[in-house]
């Protein structure tokens, strides 16, 4: 029986969705935020959270887990030392879904998932200005860390 059991499934076979999952969670961890549709935010949400929950327990069976699950070392990182110390004193609730404009191509309602208190400008690099010369002496300031 499949009583209170909830799963989005968004049409998707069992192996596309795990992957998806893997994916947006970890350009959720490498970005600090993630814009896509409502249903795939609210699909994703859960899956984040319990990842930050478990990186909160700092162990290395949680750390090998994470890996596994993320299976990339720059939002593994991310979540480690930058996104977990945040949330330390918190015991849940770290994400919020910000309900957007619709898509203009299929009018899609879209989201944006992201971490609450927004610490997206304070743990993530920012564009810094770099001074280089050109080739007649001029200083000209470039933005560095553009995605």
């Amino acid at each position: 029986m499949r009583h209170r059991v909830k799963r989005l499934k968004l049409n998707k076979q069992r192996d596309h969705l795990k992957a998806m999952r893997r994916n947006m969670a970890s350009s959720f961890f490498i970005r600090g935020y993630l814009e896509t549709t409502g249903a795939k935010a609210r699909m994703i949400r859960p899956v984040v959270e319990k990842l930050i929950t478990k990186a909160k327990q700092q162990g290395l069976y949680q750390c090998r887990e994470l890996l596994t699950f993320l299976n990339n070392k720059e939002s593994f990182s991310n979540l480690w030392e930058k996104i977990v110390p945040l949330f330390i004193n918190r015991s849940g609730g770290y994400t919020r879904l910000i309900r957007l404009n619709f898509r203009k191509g299929d009018s899609a309602e879209m989201a944006r998932l992201e971490l609450i208190d927004n610490p997206i400008k304070k743990v993530f690099d920012q564009p810094t200005a770099k001074k280089s010369e050109n080739k007649s002496g001029k200083v000209q300031e470039t933005l560095e860390n553009q995605s």
